[in-house]
C-alpha cells in the first residue's frame, strides 16, 4: 500500500483536526528582549527581535501588531501625529492605525539596517548603517543627510532646531537638517555613544563610559558618573525632575540634573537594560527579559510582559510537581505551563545555559558560573566556578559535573568546591555531558570522551564519527545517540564504534536530543523536530504547530512532553497523542473523521483511500458508479480512533468484494460513513 510521507499527513492534518493533536505554546514564560519603545496617546508600543508588541492597558497586557511587516526584528520608533514609525534590520515601515496595519517606506534608503529614528516638525530622520536620511514626506521617499557622516548611527535627538547625532567616535551636531555635520565631542573621554537624550535645557549622552552631560549643544560635555556603579549606558529618559540612565546592570536614578546617581532596580529579575520610557506616572523598563512596570520612579519594579512570549529557553528541569525552565532567568510553573513566575532572584548572569535537579537542591549554569538554590528557586546563591561559561550540568549518585570551555568540573559536595577532571580530555571545550549508569559521556567541539571511573580519567571514543563537533548527547539503555553538525550517529558499544543513523532528517546541524521512554527527539538548526521509534533508523518530522525555532530542550511531567524554544518560550503536547504503527511510523491521534482523496488519481486497476476516526466507530467505506450504484464495499466493521488505509482493486471485483455492477472507465464515488460523520469523494477509472 501507498505510504504518504509524514510530513505531508502532518501538514494535512494540521489543517484539519483539533489543535491539541500539535505543539501548543504554554502561557509563557513571558518576556524576551525589548530593544524599543514608544508611546502613541493611551498606547505603549514595544519593539522586540520577534516584533511589534501593543499594550492598551499600562502594560497588564500585550499582543502582537505585525501585519505588514516583512521584517520583524525591531530596532526603534518614533511617532509624528498619527503616524507611528518603525525601524527594522530590513527597511522602515509606517501604521497610521495604532500598529493594526504596517506598511514598508524605504524607498531611497541606501542602507536598509535602521538602527535610530526620530522627527520634528515635517521631517523624519532615520540612523542607518550608512548614516543619517531625511524624509520631507512621512516617509514616502528617502534622501542621504550625510555629508561628513557616512557611519553607523547609533542614536538621533532634535534639541531646539539642532539635529545630533551619536556614532562610534562621539557626537555630531547639524544646524541644517543634515546637511552638513561637524563633530561636538569636546570632553568625552568614552566616544562609543549608545544613546542621547535631551532633559530640559541640558543634553545627555549615555556612552560606554558612563552619562556625559552637555549644556551647550554639545560644544563642551563633562562626566556626571559619581554613584554608577556600571557605566554601559544604553538608555537615558526623565520625568520631571528626575533623570534615569539604563545601563548592562540596573537603573539609576538622578535628581539633580545627573552630578549624583542612585540604583533603582529592586525587583529587576533581568537588569541589562535596553530601553526606558514613561507613559504618565508608569515607569518602564525594557529588558533582555521581558518588560518591567514601576509605578513609584524605580523604587520597586514588577514583571509586565503578560503576552510578550519570546522568551530564549536553554534548558527545563523537573523537580516533583514544579516546572522550571531556564534561558533569560529562571521560571517556575506549577501547573504544566498555565502559569509562569520569575524564579531568579540572585542570580547574576544573564543567560540560564542548563538546570540541574539534586534532591532538593536546583543547580543553574550561567555564563559566569553556578548558582544553587534551596527554596525551589525562589532565591539564588553562587556554587562556585566563578566567572566561568558553564554549558551543562550532570550528576550520579556521588558528584556533580559541570561541563565548560577549561574542561569538566567535579563536586563531591553540592557545589561547595570544585575539582577539574581532566586527565585524558585532549578537548576541554565541552558542549554536553551524560551519565548512563557508571559511563560518564562528555561531548566536546572534536569529538566524545567516556569515563567509567567518575571522571577521573577518560579515553576518546569516536571511531565512525566522521564530524565531530558534537552538539548533543543522549540514549536509552545501551544506545549512545550523539547529534553533530553532520548529522545523528549511534552507538550500540558504549561509543567504540558509531554509525550514522539520518534517515528522514532534512537538516543535519543536530543541536539537541532527547528520550522520553519511547521516542528519541532531535532537533535540528531550523530545520524541525523529528522523533524515531527505531533507534534513528528513521525520523520523522514532529513540529506540527511550532514556530521555525531551536528547540533546545525537553522535559517529560505528568501525561505531557516539554520543550524550550530559544525565543518562543515553552510548549507542550499530550504524550498520549502519539501511537506506534508496525513500521514505526508516528501517527497522531485524530480528533474528527477525515476522508483523503485517493492516491493514484486516476488510476488502473489500484488506487489506495486513507481515512481517519477520531473516535471508535462502526465503519463503512462503499464505492459507487456514476448512476449510484454500490459496486463495492471495502471496510463494514467497527473500528477504533486512528488512521487508515484500503486499497481499491477493481480487478478483485469478482473475487467477491460485493460486486454490484460493472466498472467501464469513467467517474466512481467513494463515501465513508463513521456514526453521524459521512463525506463523499470522487475519482476517476482510465483503462
Amino acid at each position: 500500500m501507498r505510504t504518504l510521507k509524514i510530513s505531508l499527513l502532518l501538514f494535512f492534518l494540521s489543517i484539519t483536526i483539533s489543535a491539541q493533536n500539535s505543539w501548543q505554546q504554554t502561557n509563557g514564560p513571558y518576556g524576551g528582549g525589548i530593544t524599543s519603545f514608544t508611546v502613541s496617546g493611551t498606547n505603549i508600543f514595544a519593539g522586540t527581535a520577534d516584533g511589534i508588541y501593543l499594550s492598551t492597558n499600562d502594560g497588564e497586557d500585550w499582543n502582537g501588531v505585525n501585519s505588514g511587516l516583512t521584517n520583524t526584528s525591531i530596532s526603534s520608533f518614533t511617532v509624528s501625529g498619527s503616524n507611528i514609525f518603525v525601524g527594522t534590520v530590513n527597511g522602515i515601515f509606517l501604521s497610521t492605525n495604532n500598529g493594526i496595519n504596517w506598511y514598508e517606506m524605504s524607498s531611497g534608503l541606501i542602507s536598509k539596517n535602521i538602527s535610530s529614528l526620530t522627527n520634528y516638525n515635517t521631517f523624519v530622520f532615520a540612523g542607518t548603517d550608512s548614516g543619517v536620511f531625511i524624509s520631507t514626506n512621512d516617509g514616502a521617499n528617502w534622501t542621504a543627510a550625510n555629508s561628513g557622516l557616512k557611519t553607523r548611527i547609533y542614536s538621533l535627538v532634535v534639541k531646539e532646531n539642532n539635529l545630533f547625532a551619536s556614532i562610534y567616535g562621539g557626537v555630531f551636531i547639524s544646524t541644517n537638517n543634515g546637511a552638513t555635520w561637524n563633530q561636538a565631542s569636546n570632553g568625552l573621554t568614552n566616544q562609543l555613544v549608545y544613546t542621547l537624550a535631551v532633559v530640559g535645557m541640558n543634553l545627555y549622552a549615555g556612552t560606554a563610559g558612563g552619562v556625559f552631560r552637555s549644556t551647550n549643544n554639545g560644544a563642551n560635555w563633562v562626566e556626571v558618573n559619581s554613584g554608577l556603579t556600571n557605566l554601559y549606558v544604553t538608555s537615558i529618559t526623565s520625568s520631571g525632575s528626575n533623570i534615569f540612565a539604563g545601563t548592562y546592570d540596573g537603573v539609576f536614578l538622578s535628581t539633580n540634573n545627573g552630578n549624583t546617581w542612585n540604583e533603582v532596580s529592586t525587583g529587576l529579575l533581568n537588569r541589562h537594560i535596553g530601553s526606558l520610557v514613561f507613559r504618565s506616572n508608569n515607569f518602564f523598563a525594557g529588558t533582555y527579559n521581558g518588560v518591567f512596570l514601576s509605578t513609584n520612579f524605580g523604587t520597586n519594579w514588577i514583571s509586565s510582559s503578560r503576552g510578550i512570549a519570546n522568551t530564549v529557553v536553554n534548558s527545563l528541569a523537573v523537580k516533583g510537581n514544579n516546572l522550571f525552565a531556564g534561558g533569560d532567568g529562571v521560571f517556575l510553573s506549577t501547573d504544566n505551563g498555565a502559569n509562569w513566575i520569575g524564579r531568579g532572584s540572585g542570580i547574576t548572569g544573564e543567560s540560564v545555559e542548563c538546570i540541574l535537579v539534586n534532591g532538593n537542591n536546583l543547580f543553574a549554569g550561567t555564563e559566569i558560573g553556578i548558582f544553587k538554590s534551596t527554596n525551589e528557586g525562589s532565591t539564588w546563591v553562587s556554587a562556585g566556578l566563578v566567572d566561568t561559561f558553564i554549558s551543562c550540568l550532570s550528576k550520579n549518585e556521588n558528584y556533580l559535573f559541570a561541563g565548560t570551555g577549561y574542561g569538566i568540573f567535579r563536586s563531591p559536595n553540592n557545589g561547595s568546591t570544585w575539582t577539574l577532571m581532566n586527565t585524558g580530555l585532549t578537548n576541554p571545550e565541552i558542549n554536553c555531558l551524560i551519565v548512563n549508569g557508571i559511563y560518564i559521556f562528555a561531548g566536546t567541539t572534536n569529538g566524545v570522551f567516556v569515563s567509567t571511573d567518575n571522571a577521573v580519567s577518560w579515553t576518546e571514543v569516536s571511531s565512525g564519527l566522521t564530524h565531530t563537533y558534537i552538539l548533543s548527547l543522549t540514549y536509552n539503555e545501551q544506545n549512545i545517540f550523539a547529534g553533530t553538525d553532520g548529522g545523528v550517529f549511534i552507538s550500540n558499544n558504549y561509543g567504540s564504534n558509531w554509525t550514522e543513523a539520518n534517515s528522514g532528517l532534512t537538516n543535519l546541524d543536530v543541536w539537541s536530543l532527547f528520550y522520553d521512554g519511547i521516542k528519541i527527539y532531535t532537533d535540528t538548526y531550523y530545520g524541525g523536530l523529528f522523533a524515531s521509534t527505531n533507534n534513528g533508523t528513521n525520523w520523522y518530522n514532529y513540529s506540527t504547530g511550532l514556530p521555525d525555532m531551536i528547540v533546545s530542550s525537553y522535559a517529560v511531567k505528568d501525561s505531557n512532553i516539554f520543550i524550550g524554544l530559544r525565543g518562543k518560550g515553552v510548549w507542550k503536547r499530550p504524550l498520549t497523542d502519539i501511537i506506534n504503527d508496525i513500521d514505526g511510523r508516528i501517527i497522531l491521534l485524530p480528533s474528527e473523521f477525515i476522508l483523503e482523496q485517493n492516491y493514484p488519481n486516476p488510476f488502473n486497476p489500484v488506487t489506495s483511500i486513507r481515512y481517519a476516526i477520531g473516535s471508535r466507530q462502526f465503519v463503512t467505506l462503499k464505492v459507487y458508479d456514476l448512476l449510484g450504484r454500490e459496486v463495492a464495499t471495502l471496510v463494514n466493521e467497527e473500528k477504533p480512533a486512528g488512521e487508515y488505509e484500503v486499497e481499491f482493486n477493481i480487478a478483485n471485483l469478482s473475487d467477491g468484494i460485493s460486486a454490484k455492477g460493472g466498472y467501464a472507465s469513467g467517474v466512481y464515488f467513494y463515501q465513508l460513513k463513521a456514526g453521524s460523520y459521512s463525506e463523499t469523494k470522487k475519482m476517476i477509472l482510465l483503462r
